[in-house]
């Protein structure tokens, strides 16, 4: 979790290399443009099975790429990967029901309640922002006095998360009009940063929606933890190719360090 403590001006623009699926080649971390990486190993595939269950088919060969790692800031990235563009082309035409949780077995959201019940209470009104909000399942798991509101790219999510009575502002995280900006007591972004091309500027992005004081909340993979270690590039995490980036504490610190932002704490958690 992380407090905001100041405006956030600054931007990072990812750059594409054009091919037929529009991939990112360029041999640089995407969030700081160092060009020290090192190359842990081709990224594990996802089974032909998971690819017409997730994927519907829709990416082919050269999108799988490698796994490297920054030497400076830390962050882990597959290279090549798709460009943001299609990777919002995916999310939009997803399907419901591929990522249904019971919010009592998703370890996050758990713990990302518990933290938000020490700032306010079933009765406190607090201005909530889900980024991927997919279903609302979080959201419905929170008090219902809050104020829940969405950003989602699915067209068939954001229909169901209206009936919830969940407010959708965007279907995309840097597509929000700036009257939303300092409006929000806390963002929670749960399994998102992982599909962010360009880590640094999501997570920039996520904190201008946050009141000054306000908590971001992100769940991600650790590659520092033990089945990184041993697995590296055959860890299950790479077997999407909608997964692009990879986080870690070391990454987290130096972001804190560059965004002027207060870390308040790490919390393990298992993903199963």
């Amino acid at each position: 979790m992380f407090r905001k403590t100041s405006p956030h001006l600054m931007e990072l623009v990812s750059v594409d290399s054009h091919s037929s699926e529009r991939v990112l080649l360029h041999k640089q971390c995407r969030s700081c443009g160092a060009e020290n990486l090192r190359m842990i190993g081709p990224c594990l595939k996802l089974s032909q099975a998971g690819m017409k269950l997730f994927l519907d088919g829709q990416v082919s060969e050269n999108v799988w790429g490698s796994l490297y790692r920054c030497k400076a800031c830390g962050l882990g990235m597959r290279i090549p990967c798709l460009a943001e563009d299609q990777l919002i082309k995916l999310y939009k035409d997803m399907e419901l029901g591929n990522w249904s949780y019971d919010f009592n077995k998703n370890s996050a959201w758990v713990a990302a309640r518990k933290a938000l019940l020490r700032n306010w209470d079933e009765s406190d009104l607090p201005l909530i922002l889900d980024i991927g909000a997919y279903e609302g399942r979080f959201l419905q798991g929170l008090p219902a006095r809050w104020q829940k509101n969405a950003i989602e790219p699915s067209l068939h999510a954001q229909n169901i998360l209206r009936s919830k009575g969940i407010r959708v502002i965007s279907d995309s995280l840097i597509n929000v009009t700036t009257d939303w900006y300092a409006r929000f007591d806390a963002v929670c972004m749960f399994d998102i940063f992982e599909h962010l091309p360009d880590p640094k500027l999501g997570l920039i992005s996520a904190l201008r929606y946050l009141k000054h004081g306000g908590r971001l909340f992100v769940s991600t993979g650790n590659m520092e933890a033990w089945p990184w270690k041993w697995l590296g590039a055959e860890h299950w995490y790479l077997q999407f190719p909608q997964h692009v980036s990879f986080g870690s504490r070391r990454f987290f610190n130096w972001f804190c360090t560059e965004a002027l932002v207060n870390h308040v704490y790490f919390h393990d958690i298992s993903h199963r």
